[in-house]
């Protein structure tokens, strides 16, 4: 029997943000509010 690993947890290194705070975001840079730079 193979051994699988357990793949429920995944150690994240980014933050988890909250749906509406992305709906409000997205939101704030199609009123050209806010801006991505590289």
């Amino acid at each position: 029997m193979e051994k699988h690993e357990e793949t429920r947890y995944v150690k994240r290194t980014q933050k988890d943000y909250s749906m509406s705070f992305k709906l409000q975001i997205v939101q704030e840079i199609e009123r050209g509010e806010l801006t991505v730079t590289k």
